[in-house]
């Protein structure tokens, strides 16, 4: 078994570990969602970092990367996503034709 160790030179914000460190701080979060959305969020009042919700009927679950929850009952979930910028731009001109 191969053990991978990364250097703090060699992570960046698309390194899971990393991604969750960062946005575990509430006010670090706070301004990303804020940046991101272009909306002002008051108070982040409860944060998760990879969070798992099971789903009991199917058996199946879902590990969210980030789960927020702001202090007027606003859910975020934010996911990291390593898509090349134009596959990403491509996506989103498709689901505006649609």
């Amino acid at each position: 078994m191969n053990d991978i160790k990364k250097t703090i030179r060699e992570l960046n914000l698309e390194d899971d570990f990393l991604f969750s460190k960062v946005m575990a701080d509430n006010e670090i979060c706070k301004r990303v969602l804020e940046q991101i959305l272009n909306i002002s969020i008051e108070k982040v009042v409860s944060l998760y970092t990879q969070r798992t919700i099971d789903m009991l009927l199917e058996g199946k679950g879902v590990r969210l990367d980030v789960y927020v929850n702001d202090n007027k009952g606003t859910v975020y979930n934010v996911e990291m996503q390593r898509a090349k910028i134009r596959t990403w731009q491509k996506e989103q001109d498709t689901i505006k034709e649609i």
